[in-house]
């Protein structure tokens, strides 16, 4: 599954969720601020990034990163944040 994670703008504040069956995610009561969108498929499930190790070998997860910040207000909806993943 695909787990997506808004990181806070210091690091310190870190919300996850998983992509949906129909490729939508919501992230519901998060403080306002300013927040960097991650995304990675989660493939051991564990819940986190998985690095991969050297030996013996297993490749990271792939992942995504939005390439702007995301500033959420408080008591609005934020929407129409796209994180495409292409795996060829």
């Amino acid at each position: 599954s695909v787990m997506v994670k808004a990181v806070s703008a210091g690091g310190k504040e870190q919300y996850k969720t998983h992509l949906s069956s129909n490729g939508r995610f919501q992230l519901r009561r998060i403080p306002a601020g300013d927040y960097n969108l991650e995304s990675f498929y989660d493939t051991d499930s564990s819940g986190s990034y998985s690095f991969g190790i050297p030996t013996p070998f297993a490749p990271s997860e792939y992942f995504v990163i939005f390439p702007d910040t995301v500033s959420v207000r408080a008591r609005w909806e934020s929407s129409g944040y796209n994180l495409i993943y292409s795996i060829d």
